[in-house]
């Protein structure tokens, strides 16, 4: 199937080549040893909106007596999420991960743990996820009002994503498969010869996405392609 695909795709002429930085920096062209033959990576990119954004807190709290920190995280977490909700997330847009328990430990004199219990460190996650990008960034700041009471949150970076990527694929494999076609001609035609068949082609099952942008996303798809030389 991908095989058809690719050989349609790679017959379209003229199709401008994609993210001319990405392609310098992984072009990987070669004569195989011992075969008339043309290695070569197609690639494609395109940038595309977000439409989801999510990140995750931590809240920690320590407590020398197990039940009285399970309900103190309790409630912290509590706090939390209703601070959520009263910004305007949905319930269904935050999940919570089970409880994690650590104990800390006395040390002796040379720095080593004895077998007395300190304290124990209770923590718990809330992974947010929405729709809502605006909402998304504002809500990532209000788990830190919980830091006023004591108790201890972390707050990770948003990540931006978008739900359906693979609407992009088609596009992006007849790009790279043209590409990929163009850049084994440049190689042959150089050397005096022609591109033949294609031989083998290797597509991705999906696209790769580069949040490094923000909300504004970069999908991008790599195809590696063997042609006979004529």
């Amino acid at each position: 199937m991908f095989n058809k695909t690719i050989v349609v795709c790679a017959g379209i002429i003229g199709v401008a080549a994609i993210a001319s930085a990405l392609l310098l920096s992984n072009l990987k062209i070669n004569f195989k040893d011992g075969s008339d033959t043309i290695n070569v990576i197609g690639l494609a990119s395109r940038k595309v909106p977000a439409d989801r954004a999510e990140f995750s807190f931590t809240v920690t709290v320590n407590s020398k007596n197990i039940s009285a920190g399970y309900a103190r995280l309790e409630a912290e977490c509590a706090k939390a999420r209703n601070l959520m909700y009263g910004a305007g997330f949905k319930a269904d847009e935050l999940s919570s991960s089970p409880i994690t328990l650590m104990p800390t430990f006395v040390r002796d004199r040379n720095g080593f743990d004895t077998a007395e219990i300190r304290f124990f460190v209770l923590s718990r996650t809330v992974d947010v996820s929405t729709a809502n990008l605006p909402l998304a960034d504002y809500g990532s700041q209000l788990p830190q009002q919980l830091m006023a009471e004591g108790a201890e949150v972390s707050v990770s970076s948003i990540h931006y994503t978008c739900s359906e990527p693979r609407q992009c694929y088609d596009e992006l494999l007849a790009a790279a498969g043209a590409d990929a076609k163009t850049k084994a001609e440049r190689i042959a035609a150089s050397g005096g010869f022609r591109v033949g068949k294609l031989l083998k082609a290797e597509p991705p099952r999906s696209v790769s996405i580069d949040s490094g942008n923000g909300a504004e996303l970069v999908v991008s798809l790599a195809l590696y392609a063997d042609y006979s030389v004529k």
